[in-house]
């Protein structure tokens, strides 16, 4: 009996030394990393620049998978997902993000005023990259308490990730390529969203950078919205300039819906301004939203009602997001 202890006894001391063994060997998840299902994952820390690091290893890369970081968020009542769930207590939850497949492309910015329990402590964004043969199809960004379905793929997360270097990177992929169709145009709308949301000053300047008059029109609506969605004092500021000083009437009207969605107080009296002394583009804002069967909020003079339409008002999806909310934005 005491043998048969004994050889028990080592046996269940073997067998938890090789399974540590095999914990160390596998590469645990990271602390800022995301819960990851149905997919390959491997966590490699980052080693020098992020822009020589991460072009070296997607060079190497040739067959499909996701390589992802994550970054601190600027502030704010929202969260980026792939749809959203309501819990009993009347909180939400993110729905899980299926990286492949139809289902691939619809993500959400839901804020509707209430704390979400799952969004206590959780302050930082996952930026996600899809490749294959040795290139970025692909760009997205979502809550960092989303759950991500990788679709079978390798999944690559990096730590160590500078923010200012990421914002670096990923203008690269706004204004670095002379790529033209879907493709390039979805691989542009994530990289302008992933920026917005990086809580760094340098995704001001980036913005800033992507309004000039110089930059082309799509460009500078997209930029606009984001300034006002994500940006705070900083994007309302740029979005003044932009007001006075943008030559196209299509992309002022664009501004006065980006202040529609600033939580910034001094938002609503320029989008005022602009209807009292920009003409032109009043016209355009005031008939994209009455094809939408909404009415403009600048031109609501009492108080009571501009406290109404805020309180009423909803918040509309990503710009580049295939969901039923995209119609929210003007194009």
């Amino acid at each position: 009996m005491k043998h048969t202890l004994a050889f028990l006894l080592l046996f269940l001391l073997s067998l938890s030394a090789s399974l540590r063994s095999n914990a160390q060997a596998g590469n645990p998840p990271a602390a800022d990393q995301p819960r990851v299902m149905n997919a390959k994952v491997e966590t490699r820390a980052l080693q020098g620049p992020l822009e020589n690091g991460f072009h070296a290893l997607v060079s190497r890369m040739q067959g499909p998978a996701w390589v992802g970081y994550s970054v601190p968020e600027v502030s704010g009542d929202r969260s980026i997902c792939c749809g959203d769930f309501m819990n009993d207590d009347s909180s939400f939850r993110c729905g899980r993000c299926r990286l492949e497949g139809r289902t691939d492309e619809g993500v959400s910015i839901n804020s509707n005023g209430r704390q979400r329990a799952e969004l206590e402590g959780s302050n930082r964004v996952s930026v996600l990259f899809r490749v294959q043969d040795s290139a970025v199809e692909r760009i997205r960004v979502v809550s960092e308490n989303c759950e991500l379905d990788g679709g079978g793929l390798p999944f690559i997360w990096l730590t160590g990730v500078r923010p200012a270097e990421s914002v670096a990177l990923l203008a690269g992929y706004v204004t670095g390529t002379n790529a033209e169709g879907r493709e390039a145009e979805r691989r542009m709308h994530g990289a302008l969203a992933a920026i917005a949301l990086h809580a760094d000053p340098s995704a001001d300047r980036a913005l800033e950078g992507f309004t000039a008059p110089s930059r082309p029109e799509q460009l500078r609506k997209q930029a606009a919205f984001w300034l006002g969605e994500a940006r705070g004092k900083a994007g309302l500021a740029a979005l003044k300039t932009m007001a006075h000083s943008d030559p196209s009437d299509n992309v002022r009207a664009h501004v006065s819906f980006a202040l529609s969605v600033s939580r910034e107080a001094g938002a609503l009296d320029e989008m005022i301004r602009m209807a009292r002394e920009d003409s032109s583009a009043a016209r355009r804002y005031s008939g994209w939203l009455r094809k939408r069967g909404r009415k403009p909020r600048a031109r609501l003079p009492t108080p009571s009602k501009t406290i109404r339409t805020r309180r009423s008002r909803k918040r509309p999806c990503l710009p580049s997001a295939n969901c039923r909310r995209t119609t929210e934005c003007p194009s």
